[in-house]
């Protein structure tokens, strides 16, 4: 799964895509998805309806291309703050850049909630953590180790409990500071870890 945003495409098809998927992006926490329409999407990004087609077949596209693209941006940051090529670092950056995006937006998702849309969002980022764990393990299972589970079962499991615990903290009334949330991030990585049979310095993103 890749972004939309390649970086050998014209820079005016990079802002015209841009345009249209930061204004999807503000009217899907303001308003109903099913009420955002084509027209309005298409006036407040400045496009014409023709160019809109041009990149993507209907606004489900949109949807779940724009969820792609921050899934692939947060993993790009990552990379990028991790010191090293080490899973376990890995890890642990991702944590907290998607901890830092879901404290930023705890109210808009709670907005998605209310309309019954919750799941518009979050299904579409497990299919790309599920994708995402799933490499991660073949890779470290290549080197001779893992446990004698399919690679596919662990990567469902370990990606619904990361969005399941993200909807929790969202919507849950029990106060959880920063710091403990990470902590019990932390606490659920050395389980996943473990059952990976990981150890450190396995190099995963080079």
């Amino acid at each position: 799964m890749k972004t939309s945003f390649d970086k050998h495409q014209d820079l005016r098809i990079l802002k015209t895509k841009y345009a249209i998927i930061e204004t999807f992006g503000t009217l899907i926490f303001s308003k109903c998805f099913k009420d955002i329409t084509i027209k309005e999407i298409c006036d407040k990004a400045n496009v014409n309806r023709s160019t809109f087609y041009l990149h993507f077949e209907d606004k489900q596209q949109l949807l779940m291309q724009s969820i792609y693209d921050v899934m692939f941006r947060m993993n790009e940051m990552a990379v990028e703050r991790c010191k090293t090529n080490d899973i376990g670092e890995y890890y642990k950056v991702i944590s907290d850049v998607v901890f830092t995006i879901l404290t930023e937006h705890k109210q808009d998702f709670k907005r998605l909630f209310d309309n019954n849309e919750i799941n518009l969002i979050f299904e579409p980022a497990q299919s790309y953590l599920s994708f995402n764990i799933n490499r991660h393990i073949k890779h470290i299972k290549k080197s001779g180790k893992g446990v004698d589970l399919p690679t596919s079962l662990i990567a469902e499991f370990y990606s619904g409990g990361i969005i399941s615990l993200a909807k929790w903290w969202i919507f849950t009334d029990i106060y959880v500071s920063q710091d403990k949330f990470k902590e019990l991030i932390y606490i659920l990585l050395s389980s996943f870890l473990a059952v990976t049979d990981y150890s450190e310095n396995t190099d995963i993103l080079t």
